[in-house]
C-alpha cells in the first residue's frame, strides 16, 4: 500500500512491552473441567489458554522499561526502470533489514541497562547523572 501511494516508510522498534506480562506455564489453563472457560474463551475443548500474570498473580504489569527507536524513513516511490513487483520486494527487503536492525540495537541497549527492571518510583534517581565521574 506503501508502495502504490507513495508514503514513506517508518520502521519502529519496541523492546520490553512483553516483559509486563508473561504466561504463568505453572498454572496452564483457565479451568480444566469439560467445557470449562477455556473452551468458552478458544473455542476448543482441547486447547488450553495460558493464564496471563504481571505482578504476582495479577493482571498489573510488572515495571519494565520498554526500549523505541524510530528508524530512518523508508523511501517507497518507484524508479522508473524497475518493474512494480521487483519494487516492492525491495521495498519489503529493506524493511525487514531497517527492523532487524534496530531489534538489535535495542537488545544491546537493554541488555546494558542496569536499571530495566527497577521500581518506577526509583526511575527519577536511576536516571540523573552519576556524581562519580
Amino acid at each position: 500500500m506503501s508502495v502504490e501511494n507513495d508514503y514513506p516508510i517508518v520502521p519502529v522498534g519496541l523492546i520490553g512491552a512483553t516483559k509486563c506480562t508473561e504466561p504463568d506455564h505453572a498454572r496452564r489453563s483457565v479451568g480444566s473441567a469439560e467445557h470449562g472457560p477455556h473452551e468458552k474463551l478458544s473455542g476448543r475443548a482441547d486447547m488450553a489458554m495460558p493464564i496471563m500474570h504481571g505482578i504476582g498473580p495479577t493482571m498489573i504489569p510488572r515495571p519494565q522499561r520498554m526500549y523505541l527507536r524510530f528508524g530512518a524513513p523508508i523511501e517507497t516511490t518507484k524508479p522508473a526502470r524497475i518493474s512494480e513487483a521487483k519494487w516492492v520486494d525491495t521495498v519489503k527487503q529493506n524493511t525487514q533489514e531497517s527492523l532487524e536492525q534496530i531489534l538489535a540495537d535495542l537488545l544491546v541497549v537493554r541488555s546494558d541497562d542496569p536499571y530495566r527492571e527497577l521500581n518506577p518510583l526509583a526511575w527519577r534517581s536511576a536516571t540523573q547523572p552519576s556524581s562519580e565521574n
